[in-house]
């Protein structure tokens, strides 16, 4: 996967650093104490430690893990519009967006009760619902980052054509609904069933790579460690 483009390379590489360095250092871990590690180099690590859906709860440094939540099945079709690194880091945004957009509290607000009904709709089996939550919930992200000064744009107009060309999926009766971290690349959450389709529909705008859900951190043996051919993610794989 790209690296600094907004694919969640951090979330990846710091679940990958704090799982093997626990095993390299003979550290018993729990689950949830591997994902307060793994969050000291990336707070989204935290997620990438369970497999599957998982909630990343608020709190102290004790408090503060993710763990796995039930969720109807999911896939995922990842559209790269640029694999460069991006202008603006992460962080950097963030600090940024903190101190200059009037839309920051807002936003932390908003996201709180979105994560209740996310684990409501996750509960429910709707994936619809996680669907529109998801897509409502990235675009307010960029709306918050977009209100900073100076202003920061991560999306570009392939980044939109494609939030468009999802909708004009979900118009023909497909369940698709685009998300975007801080980066111009799409991510399109899709079901098992739809996820060929979506990919098909969308291999004009970029790169794509269809994924499932993965199986969270967890270490290999050398022999183990063949990668797939380029623009190819195992089925039972995650893209972060």
């Amino acid at each position: 996967m790209p690296t600094g483009a907004g694919l969640a390379s951090s979330a990846s590489g710091f679940a990958a650093l704090a799982t093997a360095a626990a095993a390299a250092y003979g550290l018993d871990l729990s689950p949830r104490d591997l994902s307060r590690l793994a969050r000291r180099g990336s707070g989204s690590a935290t997620r990438s430690i369970p497999g599957g859906v998982a909630v990343w709860h608020a709190g102290d440094d004790q408090g503060s893990y993710a763990e796995p939540v039930p969720a109807p099945p999911m896939a995922m079709v990842v559209v790269t519009i640029d694999a460069g690194p991006k202008p603006i880091g992460s962080r950097e945004a963030m600090r940024r967006t903190i101190a200059t957009s009037p839309f920051y509290p807002a936003w932390v607000t908003s996201t709180t009760e979105t994560v209740t009904d996310v684990l409501t709709a996750c509960a429910a089996g709707d994936f619809t619902r996680i669907g529109e939550l998801t897509e409502s919930n990235a675009l307010r992200m960029h709306a918050t980052i977009e209100g900073a000064f100076p202003p920061i744009r991560y999306l570009t107009a392939r980044s939109v054509a494609v939030f468009d060309a999802v909708a004009g999926l979900r118009a023909d009766g497909l369940q698709a609904w685009a998300t975007a971290d801080a980066g111009p690349n799409v991510v399109v959450l899709t079901t098992p069933e739809d996820r060929g389709t979506v990919a098909a529909a969308l291999a004009g705008y970029g790169d794509v790579i269809e994924s499932g859900t993965g199986p969270g951190a967890h270490l290999l043996r050398s022999e183990d460690t063949e990668a797939p051919g380029p623009g190819v993610v195992r089925p039972e794989e995650s893209a972060e």
